[in-house]
């Protein structure tokens, strides 16, 4: 039984596919974000760049890590504070 993929791994995988040709970054970047799952996200992203910090030419990781950066911001991300404009009492 193979063991299941890492973020990084399963990101490296879509920006292979991608490179092949049998995908698009657009379904690999909703692929990622489908699940909404942000800390399988930043897991993914210090996984890639701690590849790139020990090996700067590893392209694979650097396609992949694009990919991972554009699903965080489709994710969205919650912010504490209410921006909107409120009326003074």
């Amino acid at each position: 039984m193979a063991a299941p993929m890492s973020p990084g791994e399963h990101a490296i995988a879509l920006a292979a596919a991608t490179e092949a040709g049998t995908s698009t970054s657009g379904e690999a970047v909703q692929e990622l974000a489908s699940g909404g799952d942000r800390a399988a996200l930043h897991e993914a992203r210090e996984e890639l760049v701690a590849r790139i910090y020990h090996r700067s030419d590893d392209y694979a990781a650097t396609a992949a890590l694009t990919l991972v950066n554009k699903a965080l911001a489709e994710v969205g991300w919650v912010d504490p504070y209410s921006w909107k404009h409120r009326r003074k009492p």
